[in-house]
């Protein structure tokens, strides 16, 4: 049950890292720079490089979704780069903030709050259902008293 969850951490953090590379490259190549210089320069390296991570997102998130539901992966992938993409780039690109961004982020934090709350209710139903299949399996191998 943790490997899909682990997988979807995987991708949330490739995603992310994919679109930072994105921005990396869309500084380094600036607004006037030919569509050759942006693709065979450094900015062009920076940017093959989120294409791949990108790719190595899509399938670390394919896999995670065979033990996720994707209305709890989706929310959890988006949200958590998200939070990951905007700390970095506050830092590293300088990019500013404001209260209101922080009121999003703050009320984004209580979404995937409320995501979790329902996977761990997921993960003892789907726990306590085991441990009734267990029982019926293990009364089902006994011997009936009347036989």
């Amino acid at each position: 049950m943790r490997l899909p969850y682990i997988l979807l951490v995987v991708a949330l953090t490739l995603n992310a890292a994919a679109n930072l590379c994105m921005k990396h490259s869309a500084n380094l190549a600036g607004t006037g720079a030919s569509l050759g210089d942006k693709v065979f320069s450094a900015s062009g390296l920076w940017m093959g490089l989120g294409l791949g991570l990108f790719a190595a997102n899509v399938i670390f998130y394919r896999f995670a979704l065979e033990g996720v539901d994707v209305s709890v992966g989706y929310p959890i992938m988006v949200g958590g780069g998200l939070l990951i993409i905007s700390g970095v780039a506050i830092f590293a690109f300088g990019e500013s903030m404001s209260w209101k961004l922080i009121v999003g982020y703050l009320l984004l934090v209580a979404g995937l709050v409320f995501v979790s709350l329902h996977i761990s209710e997921h993960t003892r139903s789907a726990k306590a259902l085991q441990g009734q299949d267990n029982t019926l399996a293990s009364a089902a191998k006994r011997p009936s008293p009347h036989a």
